[in-house]
């Protein structure tokens, strides 16, 4: 038999397999079709509101065909290369595929009211498709049968394609590249999670970090305003001096998850330890794109536990003005804030500017019963106090060359108080601002009809200002100035390389120069008269790099066999070289597997690292503590210990070894239906560790001498305990004298030969950790109908392994499901409807029951019993409507949300604790004390899309 033969058998075989296993479902359309006749006359006149980003154009008429109950055929060869504009506006499905099609040469034709087929300008109906006509009952409608329709579309899109590509050549402003890849128009192989800014305001969200927080995938512990050094909830909580609220996937540290704006690095907070997302205005974005994959050898370093990728409008004309007020609950003075939005376009260009201004109350410990016992003044909210601008600009200039850049300038204002112990008779007051800079540029340039080269530069820096009052104590601490400082320059080509029966083999290649830099200035002094300078720092240095990626793929429209109708791989690397730690080489490979329609298994292996923050790897702490701590091996149950603490100028990029399997599922019976599947496992190690304030006495304790390894020694000798004593620019302190600076009058030097252990307990390349999980998230967007828009979703992360090993030698530990660590499991579902600028989205929030255990610092339970914390289920509601006015009424373009959270009033899970010690009643890291709170959101738009 001819290879020609077997190619036509085996194709009528795949077209027999998917028309007997499709009859029964065509059966119950055709015949809910009958039923619907009447409604469909009207179909092609009906309104439905779209908030589609800029994508590949095969994404976009499939969402419009989704959202419309229309069948749109097309090819892929057809409209590949094209990228479909961001599409916002109420619209019927006429109008919204004229939008995502103008300048493709490709226009839309109907065959009948439910059935589209995207054609060249010149092609006719005939041309393009023939129909298998199926009659019932009295209406007819044109039954297409799939299989068909896309051969007999793809052997006519050859020449429209021909035809049209040199003006999808030209769409310089429209191309994109999404996050996990440098590719353009080209899909990463692990799925990215995306969540447009129609989601996040339909859903009552505010505030960017409200967003982050309750993502399962996400874990608050030193990323968020709970989470800082007076309630000391988490790791990190140490570091995050400004309160500010970041992103930590996984639980692996909120540095070790790497933020983007637009695709551009930010700077993180002084010390390094936080990007700050809480001063990113929702009216800004366009929508936000999430990796939960290591991607070093796309960026570079902190892409361990994966991205985020702020993307924000580009495209938008007309204006809007919003206000809103939230956390409307009892006890608590409420949020409010407002933004003003403008945006015009012309031939080849556009230009954004939006102001924003948000005053968040603080939330006081005497104003919740469960919290009511804490000492006053204690506020579990900060006070803040945020307002910000943000502008681009994007020019094509010719065919060829276009100019891109935007700008974003924020300041923030912060105070929180509190007691430090509950027989403190004064308050402790931290107040201080962080301010962000970022600004861009991008040049790109068109060599030719597959090649195109960009040219990026870049600047962030972010400064914060901190000062601490401890009244008690007589005395402040400022740190004026503090800041950290990133630029970079960076050159980019990418583009096809030849092509092979599977499709294109495309190649992106790109090299970046970057320049960071940290100060700090601390001060202190008593609470009258000038503070004394204490010292400064300045670190800096520089990173070159060289970056590469290719995506082949092997079997594609081409060459579909059975059980292979795609299959791809994708491979990644990157070089860094840092002037002070030295180079570091990771590589990805990702391949991609679809055996069948509708069904994309997916594997991906790499390795990731973290470069140590200037901070880590300064000279700004030099500290030695001589003091006694308990210890069951001693006849008198305490040992006097040496602790070092300190920053460490030796430390190492921490690295990451991950590996995510999975799959996606589209299936054709359940249109609008998608499920995601992921396995995930990084092993994590070289993890830079500080020990928590909690282990500072308690390093010789039975139940946490094992875990810290070498980091501990006993019996140190004379010489050791002398060379720490001497070390150059070391303070220290005497803790058997009440903590005096040795080397001041009265200040006794302790005695070496009385020293018993040795502890570091400073910054260390020491710790590592093992996780495993597991990913689900479904969703369905419906298809408009007289009922209205249905839509659910279903996102949950299952922890199958969370085991960490603090120090060298230590006996590992699991800290999974235990107080302020990573809960095992923890899922949120939402249910949404819209009709006729309805809206209502149901949500609840879910975290597991798990164990009042800190393993690390005590594993018995603070208050003898009750040593479980119950699980904690939430459910937030939201209603929206907007006006359907004409667009010349003066109600036209308003929207009006209400939404709740917490609508039940629950209170969060108790966590019992000793008496006196005032520690929290409940785990900031995994809860909150907000109980119900109400808000309101207006805007009103003029210009553009106002029927939004």
């Amino acid at each position: 038999m001819h290879s020609n033969e077997r190619s036509g058998l085996r194709k009528q075989w795949e077209v027999a397999v998917r028309n007997s296993s499709s009859r029964i479902y065509n059966f119950w359309i055709s015949s809910f079709l009958v039923m619907a006749f009447p409604i469909s006359l009207a179909h092609a006149q009906i309104l439905v509101h779209f908030d589609l980003p800029s994508q590949p154009l095969a994404q976009s008429l499939k969402a419009i065909g989704t959202a419309t109950n229309t069948d749109v055929g097309f090819s892929s060869s057809q409209v590949a290369g094209f990228i479909a504009p961001a599409l916002k506006a109420d619209l019927t499905v006429d109008g919204a595929l004229t939008r995502v099609l103008a300048g493709t040469g490709l226009r839309p034709q109907h065959l009948d009211d439910h059935t589209i087929v995207i054609a060249g300008a010149g092609s006719s109906t005939s041309n393009s498709v023939e129909l298998k006509l199926s009659s019932a009952k009295g209406s007819a409608r044109a039954e297409v049968d799939d299989q068909v329709m896309m051969q007999q579309a793809e052997v006519a899109a050859d020449s429209m394609t021909k035809q049209s590509q040199p003006s999808s050549q030209t769409a310089g402003l429209e191309e994109i590249v999404v996050t996990g890849t440098h590719i353009h128009n080209a899909e990463p192989i692990t799925p990215v999670m995306v969540l447009t800014q129609d989601e996040i305001v339909s859903q009552g969200y505010t505030r960017l970090d409200q967003v982050i927080e309750q993502l399962p995938q996400n874990f608050k512990s030193g990323a968020s305003q709970d989470s800082n050094p007076v309630s000391s909830a988490g790791n990190g909580a140490a570091q995050n001096y400004g309160y500010a609220s970041g992103v930590n996937l996984r639980g692996l540290g909120a540095n070790a998850t790497l933020v983007l704006l637009n695709g551009r690095r930010l700077a993180p907070t002084a010390y390094g330890s936080v990007t700050d997302t809480s001063q990113m205005p929702v009216s800004m974005i366009d929508h936000i794109e999430i990796l939960t994959d290591g991607a070093s050898a796309i960026y570079g370093s902190d892409a361990v536990a994966g991205v985020v990728n702020i993307i924000t409008k580009r495209d938008y004309s007309g204006v809007e003005l919003g206000g809103r007020v939230d956390s409307i609950s009892e006890g608590k003075t409420p949020n409010y804030g407002g933004n003003l939005l403008g945006g015009t376009s012309w031939d080849g260009g556009n230009a954004i500017l939006d102001l924003d201004y948000e005053k968040d109350n603080p939330l006081f410990a005497r104003k919740r019963s469960f919290t009511a016992t804490l000492p006053d003044p204690t506020m579990l909210l900060p006070k803040n106090e945020k307002s910000s601008v943000y502008g681009s600009l994007q020019h094509r200039f010719t065919e060829r060359l276009t100019l891109s850049g935007d700008a974003l300038v924020t300041h923030r204002q912060y105070n929180a108080q509190d007691r430090l112990a509950p027989t403190d008779p004064f308050p402790y007051d931290a107040y201080g601002s962080s301010d962000q800079y970022s600004g861009s540029l991008q040049l790109d340039y068109r060599i030719s009809s597959e090649w195109r080269t960009s040219l990026i530069v870049q600047g962030s820096k972010e400064a914060d200002e901190n000062t601490q009052v401890y009244t008690s104590g007589g005395y402040i601490i400022r740190a004026f100035p503090f800041d950290y400082q990133v630029f970079s320059l960076e050159p980019r080509l990418d583009g096809k390389l030849f092509e092979i029966p599977g499709g294109a083999v495309r190649v992106a290649l790109g090299g970046q120069i970057r320049r960071e830099t940290f100060r700090e200035g601390t001060e202190s002094g008593g609470l009258t008269g000038p503070l004394t300078l204490d010292g400064t720092t300045d670190e800096s240095r520089h990173v070159s790099s060289a970056y590469g990626e290719i995506l082949v793929p092997i079997v594609g429209e081409g060459n579909v066999m059975p059980f292979v109708r795609r299959l791809r791989i994708d491979i990644s690397g990157r070089y860094d070289d840092y002037s002070d730690f030295g180079h570091t080489s990771n590589p990805k490979i990702g391949v991609e597997w679809v055996p069948l329609f509708g069904l994309a298994l997916h594997a991906t292996y790499s390795r990731s690292f973290q470069a140590p923050t200037l901070y880590e790897t300064s000279n700004a702490i030099n500290i030695g503590y001589v003091t006694a701590g308990p210890d069951p091996k001693s006849p008198s149950g305490s040992s006097v210990l040496l602790l070092v603490d300190g920053t460490n100028p030796n430390l190492k990029p921490e690295t990451a070894k991950s590996f995510n399997a999975g799959l996606t599922y589209e299936p054709r019976f359940a249109d609008g239906f998608k499920l995601d599947v992921a396995y995930f496992s990084i092993d994590f190690d070289n993890q830079i560790n500080r020990l928590s304030p909690g282990v500072f006495n308690n390093v010789l304790d039975a139940n946490v001498e094992p875990t810290l390894g070498s980091l501990v020694e006993r019996d140190p000798s004379l010489a050791q305990i002398g060379q720490v004593l001497s070390a150059p620019g070391r303070t220290l302190y005497n803790g058997l004298a009440g903590y005096c600076t040795v080397g001041t009058p009265g200040c006794p030097t302790p005695d070496p030969a009385s020293i018993n252990a040795l502890a570091n307990i400073g910054y260390e390349n020491s710790a590592s950790v093992r996780v495993r999980g597991i990913d689900l998230i479904a969703r369905y967007v419906g298809r408009t109908t007289p009922f209205g828009r249905f839509r659910a979703d279903l996102d949950g992360t299952f922890f199958t392994t969370y085991q960490q090993q603090i120090g060298p030698g230590g006996s590992p530990s699991s800290p999974l499901n235990t107080l302020y660590n990573v809960l095992r499991f923890r899922a949120k579902a939402n249910v949404g409807w819209e009709q006729a600028g309805w809206g209502v989205n149901a949500r609840l929030n879910y975290s597991n029951a798990y164990d009042n255990i800190n393993t690390a610092i005590n594993p018995n339970c603070p208050g003898g019993n009750g040593c479980a914390i119950s699980s904690w289920t939430t459910m937030d509601l939201s209603l929206s409507y907007a006006s359907q006015a004409p667009a010349n009424s003066p109600l036209a373009g308003i929207r009006i949300g209400l939404n709740a959270t917490n609508l039940f009033n629950r209170s969060p899970p108790f966590v019992s604790s000793p008496p006196g010690s005032g520690a929290y009643p409940y785990d900031a890291t995994n809860a909150n004390a907000y109980l119900r709170m109400v808000g309101l959101t207006v805007t009103k738009k003029w210009g553009g899309e106002v029927g939004r």
